[in-house]
């Protein structure tokens, strides 16, 4: 763990960068963040930073009014559903993006 923001907000090193959380749980050895699909942002630009992580598109799924992306990033994949009329342009396999991570992440113990 690095130090806090100004606000208080948790700063936690990954294989992938920096994640931002307000949970307060403890992280010990093996812990994981836990982060729902609808609450990642997908930023087709721009580069990794403190909250963000660069990843891969490696599958794309349109189910009508949500458009679901796996992306890899280096700590693993991450499921991204985001509502495909808010899209600017839908990402295609193999894309680079940048992934918004919410601030709401979970830690959770891996068991």
């Amino acid at each position: 763990e690095l130090a806090p923001e100004a606000d208080g907000t948790r700063r936690l090193a990954t294989p992938a960068g920096v994640i931002l959380t307000t949970h307060d749980a403890p992280v010990r050895p093996g812990s994981r963040l836990a982060i729902r699909s609808e609450e990642v942002s997908l930023i087709d630009t721009g580069e990794a930073a403190d909250g963000r992580v660069a990843g891969t598109v490696e599958h794309v799924e349109f189910r009508g009014s949500v458009t679901g992306y796996m992306v890899r990033t280096a700590a693993g994949a991450v499921r991204v559903d985001v509502w495909t009329a808010q899209q600017k342009r839908p990402c295609a396999r193999g894309e680079s993006v940048v992934l918004g991570m919410p601030r709401t992440a979970q830690i959770v113990e891996a068991g």
